[in-house]
This record gives C-alpha cells, structure tokens and sequence, in this order.
C-alpha cells in the first residue's frame, strides 16, 4: 500500500489471483494477431544458427553466414549466447519453419514477462494492474517481445528473476531467492546485457542488509554460467566476448553523442507513450526541474545535431518526449520520489538501463529501452497513487492505456505488414525468376536476407567480388528500408556495368505511424541511426524493392 515498502503478494487475499491472470491473458491477446508476422530483423541471426545446430549441436558458430556484406564464420557476427538458439533448434524441427507455429512455441515467454511483471510491481503499488497492462501495450514491448530475439527470454527470465529476489528476500524465503539467481543467470545467457538486472538485484541487497560481500556473491554466482559459457565459446572459436568488445569498439563513432543523448531521451519517453506525459504531472509543482528538462531537450533538439533535415512534427514529438523523459530521470531524486514504494528497485534498474544503452550499446535501439520501461512506468505510477484520488488515478489510468494501446497496436501492425513485405518481395517477385533459371542476386540483410536465401537469390559478397560477381543478364534486388545495403546508396560499379531498374514496388500501409524511415521521417525503432524517435507519425511507404538487370 502507498507509503509502505510493499504491498501483499498476491493470492493473499480471497481473487487476489484474478488481477494477474489479466495480465496474463491481455499479452496472450496482443500477441496472438501476430503470431503469423514473416521473421525480420535479427531473426535471421537465431534461426540460421538454430538450423545449423541440428546438424552440429556442439559448434553454433561455427558455420559460414553473410550478415555485413561478406561471408565469415557465424562466431564473428552473432554477439550473443547461444542459449535462444538452443531452444529454436528442437522447434524447427518440429514446426518446419512455419512462423506462427514456431512464434507460438515462445508464447509462453510473453506470459511468463506478463506474469512476473504484474507480481513485481504489485509489492510496491496498491493498484498494479494498469500500469502493468500500460507497460504491456507500449510499442517498445508489444513489438519485442514478439520477436524471436535474445530480448524475448532475457526479459522474462529477468523480470521473473527480480521478483523471486524480492519475495525472497522480504519473505525471508531462502527458496525464493536461488530462484532468483536461477532465473537471472538463465536471463544473462539469453542476452550478455541482461547483466543489467543484477544492479537492482544488488540495490535490493544491500538495502535490506545482506553487505557488500553479500551482494556481490549473489552476482559472482549469478554470472558464473555465462562466464563459462563465454570461456567455452572463446576456446572453441565460436565467439564469446570477442564479437562482443567488437562491436563496442565500433559503436562509439557511429553518431555524436548530442544526437545519442537526443534519441535515448525521445526513446525514454515515447517507447512508454505515459512516460511522454506522466513526468509532467509529476514535477508540476517543480517548475524551475520543468525549465531544466525543456531547455535541455530544446538544446539537443537544435538543428545543428540533426543528421539530416528534420520535419516539424518530428521534432515537436521529440522535444516533447524528451523533455518528459528528462523530467522523469530529474524527479528520480527528489525527497517525496525517494519515499515511493520501490524506489530503490526502480532506481537503480532505471540507471542500469540507461548505462546499458548510452554506454554499452552501438546505437538507440527500442529492444534496450525495453528494459527500461516497466521500472519508468512503476515508478511514475507510485507517484501518481501517492498524489492523486482514486477516481481521477483510474481517469489517467484508463485513458494512458487507450492511447498507449493505439500506438502500441499500431505499430505492431506497420511492423508486421513491413516483415510480411520482405517474405512477399522474395516468394512472388524474386522467387518465380530463380525457378525460370535466372541468377538473381540481393543486398540488405534481416528478413530480407531469410526469405531471399530460401527462394535461392545469392546474397552480394564482396570476398567474392562484390558486384563485379554478377554477369550480363542476372537480376539485381534492393530494398530501401534495410541494412547495410538499400536503394538510399546506389551501387558503385568499378567496371561501369548498369543495373537497370525494371521494376520497382511500394509498400504502404495506412495506419499512419512508422518505425522506420525511408523518406523523410525520423522513425529509428530498430536503430537510431535511421532516426531519433522510435515511431513517427507519417503515411510515407512501409517499404521499397527494386529489381532490375545487370546490363
């Protein structure tokens, strides 16, 4: 209950139970529409590894893959461990590949993250279940959790992990607490950055007693199967820490840090949706932290950070989302916020997560600022019981998660017909001119690169000569919104040859919002280098391909 450290664990009280099984169930509802939704963006990595370990269980690096425009070993491009993959194999196997059935095996994810999260915050907030719910259909997780990415089972296992922690140890349940370390090293083998969720782990710790050698016990422990893991993987030559440091070595000269702080802040807090008004509210009797946090985000918002030309709308929807955001992180401190039930929970795996995405990580990427919202939200929701009455506590409730279940369902919308795009472009266009006898030959990668392999396209390499591999006559496919390689760089040919676009296709899609521009917004879901909102607002084409003939 407000101004207590927690609230009773549920199913103490007689339909205690019910709130949860709401929770649990409302995931299971905003993920079954897209069950059947192509595989895109890092799938490949999982499911291409998932494949190879069928034949070779022990090695799941160690086969040739082309993910950055040339073939090398898998160890030296897939940065995370190998326990997804695991659990993909033996599914594959059984499903064939079909996506929905295979996407429905990992269902039980989702209602383990549902579940946990609902557990979680209930020991701190006397009214749980829309928060939770807010939390559940904001983009940033109704879209990741879908994927059949490392994010999937880090989350889950993660957020399961802290709760049993924390029943564990408020309970004094010794049983509570190895589960906890159980659940926790299973999230840090999803995903190295699941580390992230031993910070509030130790916070707890330390808050109730346990001393620093306590606490970092509990984490040597926690981490000890990922280290073994990683040692394994470094002594077989199948990765590990080496494409690891790799692509932390890369990542710091990708964008200026004025325009990173500018999209983790939009991130922080359009990802959420309340978390872009909540804040507000919050400090309203703060104006001079208001001042800070506007100048602030106006400051970054500054055209002379923009990386290319920026609309209006966009950059009013990223001034306003990062002024809240800041607004938020600017509260964390403040006396009647350090009083909130959780705040030491919710502060220290707020920070944890912004180190692991500001510091850590090779751009803004709405997957990492996943783990940052459920504690953003928690947090702010503490606020709001402990300053407003119920009734208008369940107007504001009601209404964040109507606009939040908008977006949320929107753009989860927009990102299928964008995956479903790429397996349609491969088995109708691409597909038909293999089987007549055609070379056709593909740059860009994510589920582009999936579907174009299994329809027989080669994938551009330039160990292999690049462009200069192709001959008069074979075909040549783009797309636009893609990696590495798409129709916003034509093709530099040292030999002159011309690849004439025969044929160019549009995707569009009218739920006007977009998670990732390929014209003139500034949706960079999946990475901030496309832009520095994690959604915009706009009716520009989903997708473009163009297909034309190596003349």
């Amino acid at each position: 209950m407000p101004g207590s450290d927690r609230c009773p664990v549920p199913g103490s009280k007689p339909g205690a139970w019910a709130p949860l099984s709401t929770a649990v169930a409302f995931s299971v509802l905003l993920a079954l529409p897209f069950l059947g939704k192509a595989f895109h963006m890092d799938e490949p990595l999982f499911l291409f590894t998932a494949e190879h370990l069928l034949a070779d269980p022990f090695r799941p690096g160690g086969f040739a893959f082309n993910w950055y425009g040339v073939s090398e070993t898998m160890a030296r491009v897939n940065n995370n461990p190998p326990l997804l993959s695991y659990l993909l194999a033996p599914v594959l196997s059984l499903t064939g590949g079909r996506e929905w059935v295979t996407r429905l095996a990992f269902l039980p994810f989702d209602m383990l993250a549902a579940g946990a999260l609902y557990l979680l915050a209930a020991r701190f907030l006397a009214r749980p279940l829309l928060p939770v719910l807010i939390v559940l259909a904001g983009p940033a997780y109704l879209v990741n959790m879908g994927h059949l990415m490392a994010e999937k089972p880090a989350f889950a296992f993660g957020v399961s992990g802290l709760y049993a922690l924390v029943r564990g140890v408020e309970d004094g349940r010794q049983r509570w607490e190895r589960a906890g370390m159980a659940l926790l090293a299973l999230a840090v083998l999803s995903k190295t950055g699941a580390v992230l969720f031993l910070v509030p782990a130790a916070a707890l710790l330390l808050q109730r007693g346990r001393g620093v050698e306590g606490a970092m016990g509990f984490c040597g422990w926690t981490l000890l199967p990922a280290l073994g893991v990683a040692l394994w993987q470094d002594l077989a030559g199948l990765g590990g820490m080496g494409p690891t440091l790799g692509v932390l070595r890369r990542s710091y000269g990708l964008t200026s840090w004025p325009y990173k702080l500018r999209a983790f802040f939009a991130f922080a807090g359009a990802c959420g949706v309340a978390t872009a008004a909540w804040p507000f509210w919050v400090l309203r009797r703060r104006p001079g932290l208001l001042a800070v946090a506007g100048a602030a985000a106006g400051l970054l918002l500054l055209p002379a950070f923009d990386l290319r030309a920026v609309a209006l709308p966009d950059r009013v929807f990223g001034f306003v989302s990062a002024a809240s955001a800041m607004a938020g992180f600017l509260s964390l401190g403040l006396p009647e916020t350090r009083r909130s039930p959780g705040w030491i929970l919710w502060t220290a795996w707020i920070c944890a997560a912004a180190a692991l995405q500001l510091c850590l990580y090779w751009g803004v990427l709405a997957r990492i600022v996943l783990f940052l919202t459920p504690p953003f939200v928690f947090l702010l929701a503490g606020r709001l019981e402990g300053s407003l009455k119920p009734r208008i506590l369940a107007v504001v409730y009601a209404a964040s998660l109507a606009l939040t279940l908008a977006v949320g369902l929107g753009s989860a919308w927009v990102d299928r017909r964008y995956a479903d795009s790429q397996k349609r472009f491969a088995s109708e266009v691409a597909g038909p001119v293999v089987a007549a006898g055609k070379k056709v030959f593909f740059a860009g990668h994510w589920g582009l690169q999936y579907y174009m392999e299994k329809a027989g396209a080669i994938p551009l390499d330039e160990s292999k000569g690049g462009y200069e591999a192709m001959k008069k006559g074979d075909l040549f496919a783009l797309s636009r919104v893609n990696s590495n390689n798409s129709l916003l760089g034509e093709p530099r040919l040292s030999q002159g040859h011309v690849i004439r676009h025969d044929r160019e296709i549009q995707v569009r899609s009218s739920v006007p919002l977009r998670l990732i521009s390929g014209w003139t917004g500034q949706a960079g879901f999946y990475a901030d280098s496309w832009g520095f909102l994690p959604y915009s607002f706009s009716t520009e084409p989903v997708e473009e391909f163009a297909l034309g003939e190596h003349q």
